[in-house]
């Protein structure tokens, strides 16, 4: 049985969590909290091994956003963490994917997404919600002079219309470690040296991904 807290700056949004958590029946909602200082006072209160949590809540000198997350895992690696967010950035999802938490699961989504976020706390890996695996692609995007390989270009397509690296690793049928390489390769190839730049760099070139 997990010991729960809940964090997000919206009563009604704080009630949705319990109830979703309340559905999946492994866990004891110890805790409601309506910004990240009180989540890390409430973990440490309750005791909790389990988060559910908005990435953005609003309130003035408040932790928040991937910084709250950083926070968490770092002090409390043991505990497992889900988050919501209505955020579609892949460079978000990924951070987060990044970080090990158990769930990234859009405030879009269906509540079943949250749900199967709750079932896989106890599987490795990151659950990732069905709004972060969009089903159209960007069909072209100009990469002149970059030499990339078709798998390069299939992985900064799918990384142009916002899909995350663990979105693609899953419709792919590949690891999340080799789509990974093959987008660190693709940066290399057109000189951009974080993901930023080559976030900005896909978004300069929404009218179209080809080579040559």
């Amino acid at each position: 049985m997990y010991r729960v807290v809940v964090a997000d700056d919206h009563p009604a949004a704080r009630l949705g969590m319990k109830l979703v958590a309340e559905i999946w029946g492994r866990c004891d909602v110890v805790a409601e909290v309506a910004n990240g200082r009180d989540l890390v006072e409430a973990i440490e209160a309750e005791s909790a091994d389990l988060v559910i949590t908005d990435l953005s809540m609003a309130q003035a000198g408040s932790t928040d956003g991937l910084a709250l997350i950083k926070l968490l895992r770092r002090r409390y690696p043991k505990v497992r963490v889900v988050v919501l967010t209505i955020s579609g950035s892949a460079v978000i999802i990924d951070a987060l994917v990044g970080l090990g938490v158990s769930g990234v699961v859009s405030k879009r989504d269906e509540v079943d997404e949250l749900l199967e976020a709750l079932r896989n706390v106890e599987r490795a890996g990151t659950h990732v919600g069905k709004s972060f695996q969009g089903e159209d692609l960007i069909p072209e995007v100009t990469l002149p002079e970059a030499e990339l390989t078709k798998a390069e270009i299939d992985v900064l397509r799918q990384l142009a219309n916002n899909l995350s690296v663990t979105a693609i690793a899953a419709r792919s049928s590949r690891s999340v470690a080799t789509i990974s390489k093959q987008k660190t390769s693709a940066m290399k190839k057109l000189g951009l040296v974080d993901t930023m730049q080559l976030y900005t760099y896909l978004r300069s070139l929404r009218g179209g991904i080809r080579t040559g």
